[in-house]
């Protein structure tokens, strides 16, 4: 986690150098249904938690008068434990009026979240294909109303875990993550 994000941010600001921009803050609702198995048993599971985040957005819109270009969004999510996730992918968007647009596109999916249990540190990451879709209003100059939502289809599962000063690897091919998450809040432009 401590080099993936300053990883994740460089590359964000790459992008901003020409790209539409902005940063808000939102209330969020996850649901994510997991399956996976190990050593012949299957199991599933369905968790439900709100949250509140602050996601980044760049739009670098440079085909057809500026509707299709690459998109990155970095959402740091606040639930019980820290969680990271992004998407970067093929974007399009459209204008509904001059304070109203519909932005979004498929992407490459890439999550991942820290927790610490019974004095076991574990980070987990996901990796597979997402999607983002967002609705703004400009409320004022550089603020707008945002809402939208993600979802994503993760095949892939590896986790680093700390136990007794030793470093452990796992990793499950046998494994789906589906994950929707409904967002609401503001977005400031830069």
């Amino acid at each position: 986690m401590k080099k993936t994000i300053p990883a994740l941010l460089i590359t964000f600001l790459s992008f901003s150098l020409y790209a539409k921009s902005d940063a808000g803050v939102f209330f969020n609702m996850n649901t994510a249904l997991q399956y996976w198995s190990k050593d012949g048993t299957n199991s599933y599971r369905m968790e439900k938690s709100p949250s509140a985040s602050i996601m980044l957005s760049n739009y670098n819109l440079f085909l057809f008068n500026s509707h299709f270009g690459i998109f990155e969004t970095v959402c740091l999510l606040f639930e019980d434990d820290f969680s990271l996730d992004t998407n970067i992918g093929i974007a399009a968007t459209a204008e509904l009026s001059p304070k109203i647009c519909i932005q979004g596109g498929p992407a490459f999916h890439l999550y991942n979240n820290s927790v610490s249990k019974n004095g076991t540190y574990y980070n987990n990451t996901y990796i597979g294909f997402g999607s983002n879709l967002q609705a703004k209003v400009q409320l004022w100059r550089f603020i707008s109303a945002a809402a939208g939502f993600t979802l994503s289809l993760d095949p892939y599962w590896l986790e680093l875990s700390k136990e007794s000063g030793k470093w452990y690897y796992s990793h499950n091919n046998d494994f789906l993550n589906l994950a929707f998450n409904g967002y609401i809040g503001i977005a400031f432009d830069f």
